[in-house]
């Protein structure tokens, strides 16, 4: 297991058992349990502590984006992709609304993205980020050990760009 860093000053540091960590300024702190993972007896929920590889995640995400194939009906995850919010604006993600499982982008104009419209995205605390473009036949992971900033900061951003910028190289 990579050890866990927090981005919280100038330069990440070691992330310690049981300390408290805000995922914004202003947010109640969220307490984290590095060590977590190595107890048998823990609750191995997906958003408390499963762990696994980007490759396998990868794989997971592209039978999700092909379609489902043994794994779910396509129409489940036609209905996992579509904005389950009715079009309510959500605070701090002007663009986006939430599907079954993961972030939808309704508008990528207002969202500033130069994602597809439909896009899926989400990320974990702990430092990954990944997202499913249907339309351009894409599915992107990224593993970091980085709390918070593997999730939702500027290398998520710059990683989306460089990725989009290369597709748009290459047309």
């Amino acid at each position: 297991m990579a050890t866990a860093y927090v981005n919280d000053t100038r330069q990440p540091r070691r992330l310690t058992e049981g300390e408290t960590v805000s995922p914004f300024e202003g947010a109640v702190g969220i307490p984290y349990s590095p060590a977590r993972i190595f107890d048998a007896q823990a609750f191995p929920s997906g958003g408390a502590g499963m762990a696994g590889t980007a490759g396998d995640f990868l794989r997971l995400l592209e039978v999700l984006r092909q379609g489902g194939g043994a794994l779910l009906p396509g129409k489940l995850i036609e209905e996992m992709g579509q904005d389950q919010t009715g079009g309510l604006e959500l605070p701090n993600a002007p663009g986006f609304g939430f599907g079954l499982g993961f972030s939808v982008l309704r508008d990528p104009r207002l969202a500033e993205s130069p994602e597809s419209a439909g896009t899926w995205r989400w990320g974990g605390a702990y430092g990954h980020a990944w997202f499913v473009d249907r339309a351009q036949g894409l599915s992107v992971v990224a593993f970091t050990n980085t709390l918070y900033e593997g999730m939702s900061g500027r290398f998520v951003t710059d990683l989306r760009d460089a990725i989009y910028g290369a597709l748009e190289a290459v047309r």
